[in-house]
């Protein structure tokens, strides 16, 4: 039985102001594109909302995988990793998680000459070495590897 005479209407999340935000990479994981490429979806949590950043990684779509890449290089270099080779999406998806701050500069986008109620992650930037915590170290243990994916 649920009831919800004394629960709140859900209103959604805030879309934040423009500007720059401390964020968490929360979460990073291995997923498929709606066209079934594989995707890294990456949470950040940011003032207590969630933004996704999603990267395809089709190869038939150079242009999409290119952009892709970059943003992949962008969070990795931004949460200190010095690794940049990869084997499969998992293990490109696993260095970019943590408790690691970067600092997103959100924007709002216009489509159809209105504002799009949305936050964009529009750059990607390490926050000053004093306020980001030490990066865990990886042991051979923590790194999945699933055969199943697609090497690129």
């Amino acid at each position: 039985m649920y009831d919800l005479t004394k629960v709140s209407e859900y209103t959604g999340q805030g879309v934040l102001q423009p500007g720059e935000y401390p964020a968490v990479i929360a979460n990073a994981e291995v997923c498929r594109s709606k066209a079934g490429s594989p995707m890294v979806k990456v949470t950040l949590e940011i003032s207590g909302n969630h933004i996704y950043e999603y990267l395809t990684l089709d190869i038939n779509n150079q242009k999409g995988f290119n952009i892709a890449l970059s943003k992949a290089k962008s969070i990795l270099t931004a949460v200190g990793s010095g690794q940049m080779h990869f084997r499969n999406e998992m293990e490109m998806a696993d260095a970019m998680v943590g408790e690691l701050m970067v600092t997103l500069d959100i924007k709002q986008e216009e489509y159809m000459g209105s504002m799009k109620e949305k936050n964009i992650i529009k750059k990607y930037a390490s926050l000053p070495k004093v306020s980001r915590p030490a990066r865990p170290q990886r042991t051979a243990k923590d790194v999945r590897f699933d055969t199943t994916e697609i090497p690129f």
